[in-house]
C-alpha cells in the first residue's frame, strides 16, 4: 500500500544521529553518524547510506537540546555528504536555548 506521496511503506527510513561514532560516514565536529531504526526499535549496526539510484527525501526532523548552561542561540544544522564532499546545508533550524530556571519562572 502507498502513502500519500505514493511510496511504500516499506522503503521508508527512520534514522537516529548519533555523536561521538567511530563510523567513517561520521561528520561534524560532534563525528555523528545516522543509524537506521527499525519498526520494533532497533538500531542498525552500521550507518546508514542513501543506495546507488535511489533518493532520500527528509520529511520530518525532531531535536533536542540539554544544557544547565547559559541562555544561547542553538542550531541544527544537516548537510548531504557525497563522498568526502561536504553539500549545501539541507536544514538548519534554530531555537533559543535557557536556563530551565527562567522557564520555570516564566511560567508561574
Amino acid at each position: 500500500m502507498a502513502d500519500h506521496l505514493g511510496q511504500r511503506a516499506d522503503s521508508h527510513v527512520v534514522l537516529l544521529g548519533v555523536p561521538g561514532s567511530s563510523s567513517a560516514s561520521a561528520c561534524g565536529k560532534d563525528n555523528v553518524a545516522f543509524f537506521a531504526i527499525s519498526s520494533t526499535g532497533v538500531q542498525s549496526g552500521t550507518s546508514y547510506a542513501v543506495t546507488a539510484g535511489k533518493s532520500l527525501f527528509i520529511t520530518d526532523v525532531d531535536w533536542r537540546v540539554e544544557s544547565a548552561g547559559t541562555a544561547a542561540n542553538i542550531t541544527l544544522l544537516l548537510a548531504v555528504r557525497v563522498g568526502t564532499s561536504i553539500m549545501v546545508p539541507v536544514f538548519a533550524s534554530t531555537a533559543m536555548m535557557m536556563p530551565m530556571e527562567h522557564a520555570v519562572r516564566a511560567m508561574v
